[in-house]
């Protein structure tokens, strides 16, 4: 297919290098102007990636005529300038895929609508919501999206398009039956490694449930210096309650680095795929007090002091599932829950609103690495001189937290342990 994709930035590059690696004739439009643009014509590169040479670069719009499916990719306050410009004016029969999201500041139109009233009628428009970040896509990790368009036939084929082209599966079932419990709990467990089995096998999908959307993540990764067996000893661990638990400590001396933060010690341990960052609070000071400091996350990116870490870790392996309603409603997420109030119109045709929004995740580490898989579910219902380094103890007896990060600096999981039961 003869696809041409408008926006040079890091989505609109991304589409375009994966729609060229799947084996589709790919052209990437941007303007002279940009610096972006004159990035990759003169390295073919950004900060993520690097374009082949079987990808075509122009900064010529007139050259979206030779394409079958136009994808956009651009602010969406920039749309209707774009779509006024000749060259799209003159498109015809062609499918556009708007790849953005929001609404027109000042008129308060939805950008389909923008894009039908200005595009020749012999086009068709299909948006599609989601999925997560660029950096996702590009390691292969399973996701979800949705997309629609007035054209009942452009839209099953844009589905069936964007699931090959980003790592996602559609399952068409009737709801409240055995069928759709297993093809639901089957395609979580085979995309998070089989470490929520328990949870998914407690799916129970409802005959009034329209649609449900499930995003995964799963994580596996070796210590680049894995802790060694023989140093695994029993010890005791200090639960949040006071309770007094047994359980095997890993151990480990090792140069490294740490961070002494307000009312914390931080350290990470680097793994073949980013690294894990220990965080042991302050006598009284909890690990979900942290959590809720602003920044806080961002802070354990910044710098580290050089030390000579002592390591005491337990092995453990926590899980939890936690219902999300609460947690939208107080990020302002209220009218897509009222029956009254929901619109779900580019979505659907059929009254809808979002019944239900969890998350189950788990995170288990050892001598040899980290293991961790989650899921949200989503229901619609109908140099100076070299200083000599302090030694550091990182004895995690007691309730602390942890994050892990990948390589580019974005946190995949985070949790707290706050006992060994």
């Amino acid at each position: 297919m003869n696809i041409f994709v408008i926006g040079c930035g890091r989505w609109g590059s991304l589409i375009t290098w994966y729609l060229d690696h799947i084996g589709h004739h790919v052209t990437l439009y941007g303007r002279q102007s940009s610096p972006r643009m004159q990035s990759f014509l003169a390295t073919r590169q950004n900060d993520l990636l690097t374009l082949p040479d079987s990808v075509g670069l122009t900064t010529d719009l007139r050259d979206v005529e030779q394409a079958e499916t136009v994808i956009i990719s651009i602010g969406s306050q920039s749309l209707r300038s774009l779509l006024a410009e000749t060259p799209m004016q003159a498109l015809r029969s062609k499918t556009v895929v708007l790849c953005m999201k929001g609404l027109e500041m000042g008129t308060g139109e939805r950008l389909s609508v923008i894009a039908g009233s200005l595009l020749h009628e012999s086009n068709t428009v299909a948006v599609w919501l989601g999925p997560g970040h660029v950096q996702e896509f590009y390691r292969g990790i399973p996701n979800c999206m949705v997309i629609d368009s007035e054209n009942a036939d452009v839209k099953q084929e844009a589905v069936d398009a964007l699931v090959d082209w980003y790592y996602a599966s559609t399952y068409r079932v009737p709801m409240g039956t055995a069928e759709a419990d297993k093809a639901i709990a089957g395609w979580l467990n085979q995309n998070t490694g089989g470490l929520l089995s328990e949870e998914t096998g407690n799916i129970r999908t409802d005959g009034n449930d329209l649609l449900r959307l499930y995003n995964t993540i799963y994580y596996k990764s070796g210590w680049q210096d894995a802790f060694k067996s023989s140093q695994t000893k029993q010890d005791t661990f200090t639960a949040a309650n006071g309770a007094k638990q047994k359980t095997e400590f890993m151990h480990r001396t090792e140069s490294g680095s740490y961070r002494k933060g307000d009312g914390y010690t931080a350290a990470p341990r680097s793994l073949n795929y980013g690294r894990m960052v220990f965080v042991l609070p302050d006598e009284g000071v909890t690990p979900e007090s942290l959590l809720q400091r602003q920044g806080f996350l961002a802070g354990l990116t910044g710098d580290y002091n050089a030390a000579e870490l002592v390591w005491s870790v337990p092995k453990f392996d926590v899980k939890s599932s936690t219902g999300l309603n609460e947690a939208l409603r107080s990020l302002g997420v209220t009218d897509a829950f009222d029956m009254a109030e929901a619109d779900f119109t580019p979505l659907t045709d059929n009254g809808a609103f979002l019944s239900s929004a969890m998350q189950a995740a788990r995170v288990k580490i050892d001598e040899e690495g980290v293991e961790a898989a989650a899921y949200t579910e989503i229901v619609c219902a109908d140099s100076a001189m070299m200083e000599v380094p302090p030694t550091v103890e990182m004895d995690l007896d007691r309730p602390f937290l942890f994050v892990i990060f990948d390589n580019n600096n974005v946190p995949l999981f985070v949790g707290t342990v706050n006992t060994m039961a």
